[in-house]
């Protein structure tokens, strides 16, 4: 059949015995100016080229030691409650109709064996191909604090979000969410799970479940027996 391989015919020669002689088959014919080496390496099939190896996926977050961390679901309410619905939430749906999506939130964050809470605004844009490393994602991702100064508002705009309810008109700490735009970004790689991973000093792991943008970020010292980290539910805030 046309395009199939031609794997090769062996022929075999019959010995026939004349006047007490064998005869011997003839050699092949080499065309003229054609060595024999070269003859057989024309005959042989080109071989293809091997193609890259994609990179390994980095190792998505380890959930059941970081629940053991924490004492879940008793130790540390409100990080473990992140950690389950972490471990039930899919892909980070990053892609905004606009290229760009700012998400805000609370943050529990365990440091020294002690539970602290903040309020986090995470901003995500998507940039070309050409812009970002072999198998990252098209995004530059950044992430800050929201400032203590705006201590009433950002609290009311997050149970706003959280609720998916209009924001009122007077809250200061919309205008500063929507004008975000962070001074450290990087770039993002999806893991060997579900997790969309940060590639940063301190590894970030985000996934998302219904309108709730789920951030984790674990301390990154082997030794630490407490859950150290920060554990962040985030909703979205412009899109």
């Amino acid at each position: 059949m046309a395009g199939l391989p031609i794997i090769g015919v062996a022929l075999l020669t019959g010995v026939v015995a004349l006047n007490g002689c064998e005869e011997r088959p003839a050699s092949p014919k080499v065309p003229a100016g054609t060595t024999e080496t070269s003859a057989a390496d024309a005959s042989a099939p080109a071989q293809r080229p091997r193609a890259a190896q994609p990179a390994l996926a980095p190792r998505d977050l380890d959930l059941d030691a970081l629940r053991k961390k924490l004492k879940c679901p008793r130790g540390n309410p409100l990080p473990c409650r992140v950690v389950e619905d972490f471990a039930k939430a899919g892909r980070w749906v990053w892609e905004k109709q606009s290229g760009t999506g700012r998400w805000a939130g609370r943050t529990y964050t365990i440091a020294d064996g002690k539970l602290t809470t903040d309020f986090m605004v995470l901003w995500a844009q998507t940039v070309p191909t050409a812009d970002v490393g072999e198998d990252m994602l098209p995004l530059k991702v950044g992430s800050q604090a929201l400032p203590d100064r705006l201590a009433t508002h950002r609290e009311k705009l997050v149970v706003s979000l959280q609720g998916d309810d209009a924001v009122s008109r007077h809250n200061r700490a919309l205008p500063w969410v929507k004008e975000f735009v962070p001074t450290v970004k990087v770039g993002a790689m999806q893991t060997d799970g579900a997790s969309t991973v940060l590639i940063s000093e301190n590894r970030t792991y985000i996934r998302t479940t219904g309108r709730k943008t789920l951030v984790i970020i674990p301390s990154s010292d082997l030794a630490d027996k407490e859950g150290t980290g920060t554990y962040a539910e985030l909703w979205p805030a412009t899109w």
